[in-house]
């Protein structure tokens, strides 16, 4: 199954915030993303469907096994982009901003060389 770029940026959202936070909401994501209610709303109903996601009744958001690997995966992959371009001097907004970018596009194999080269 092939998530939506902007599937697999919501489960990453999600993850981020689970980090740091016990209980993840829509509210949450609607905030991190600054996106309406109804968008993250139907978003979320989405990967529900997907199975990615579930919602109890309080609203309480939790990935899936196949949703949190999803999730790990595209987190790991930003954050080390991430780290690279803070390192050579980019603002961490616009690399954070870029990696989400470049994460979606690149290959694991070009991911790897890039990381390996820069370690």
């Amino acid at each position: 199954m092939q998530l939506s770029r902007a599937a697999e940026n919501y489960l990453a959202t999600i993850y981020a915030i689970q980090i740091d936070k016990e209980k993840v909401r829509s509210i949450d994501i609607v905030k991190a993303l600054n996106y309406s209610r109804p968008t993250i709303s139907i978003a979320m109903r989405n990967l529900r469907e997907h199975k990615v996601i579930t919602m109890d009744a309080r609203g309480v958001i939790s990935m899936t096994a196949k949703g949190k690997k999803i999730a790990q995966n595209i987190y790991k992959r930003r954050t080390a982009l991430r780290d690279v371009l803070v390192q050579k001097g980019v603002s961490a907004k616009t690399a954070a901003q870029d990696a989400a970018k470049i994460e979606y596009d690149l290959s694991e194999e070009s991911y790897q060389a890039i990381v390996s080269a820069l370690a």
